[in-house]
């Protein structure tokens, strides 16, 4: 397969364009590949890779997202042939991080849906847009009507009303958040050297720091930067909409296993 084509093939599979051109990252100083998934600590993981590149911390209320200040590369910076080299180059490490599936899409609900959670670097425009959007979508596959922008900000979106609403979405369509950790990490396209877990952070992004040669003396101290709240009773879930989402996660499971298999004892 050629570079034009695998890269042409890898963004054809979803809307967002970003999946590829800013989410496929190139490390120069580290030598290294992070592919980054949103709502599995993508932001918290891209500051302290810069952290690891620069030898500093990132600027708190600064958009780790931004490649132009992180110096992160993506496919969209340079000849696609080059990128498509260092993502077949076995020297250069792969890195990604996946997270349990239905605390991923409770993480999500209460942080884009539910409730609109904001970080100081958001473009608050963009941001409310996207939720009042996404809000108007699930309401009106839910009563099968047109949802107003009134309606939309007014009414109550409830887990089970997103978990519906996604579980009958083609994955060409889904927002980035809640888009399948193996599509977004396109696992079945790039050969990982090493997935850490959301779950133990700390031990993965150490992990992670020592495979790609961080100084010494760095450590990952457990910090969050975006503190997604959500407690037990969040979780609860009538049987049906959760063996529903169960089916149609069923790849983000897999893989959960799969990396649990290979990569926890590393």
């Amino acid at each position: 397969m050629s570079a034009i084509n695998f890269f042409q093939e890898l963004r054809s599979r979803n809307f967002h364009p970003g999946l590829v051109n800013n989410e496929i990252l190139y490390l120069p100083k580290t030598n290294c590949i992070y592919v980054a998934c949103s709502k599995n600590a993508c932001s918290l993981i891209k500051s302290e890779l810069y952290r690891i590149e620069h030898g500093s911390p990132y600027p708190k209320y600064q958009t780790p997202h931004n490649r132009l200040a992180t110096g992160f590369v993506s496919p969209a910076d340079m000849p696609e042939q080059r990128f498509y080299d260092l993502l077949r180059d076995h020297s250069v490490p792969k890195i990604g991080f996946v997270r349990d599936p239905f605390k991923r899409v409770v993480s999500c609900y209460r942080n884009r849906l539910g409730s609109l959670g904001m970080e100081p670097y958001d473009i608050i425009f963009n941001t409310r847009t996207e939720w009042i959007v996404n809000r108007q979508k699930i309401l009106a596959h839910k009563y099968g009507t047109r949802i107003t922008y009134q309606r939309a900000i007014s009414e109550k979106v409830t887990l089970e009303d997103f978990i519906r609403f996604i579980c009958q979405q083609h994955p060409y369509e889904m927002d980035r958040h809640w888009y399948y950790q193996s599509h977004s990490l396109f696992v079945d396209r790039i050969d990982y050297d090493y997935i850490g877990m959301v779950e133990t952070l700390s031990a993965s992004l150490n992990h992670v720091a020592n495979l790609i040669g961080a100084p010494a003396d760095y450590h990952f101290d457990g910090r969050r930067l975006n503190k997604s709240k959500w407690s037990s009773a969040d979780l609860s879930l009538e049987q049906e909409p959760f063996e529903m989402f169960q089916g149609k996660f069923a790849e983000d499971y897999e893989l959960i296993k799969n990396v649990k298999e290979k990569f926890s004892g590393e």
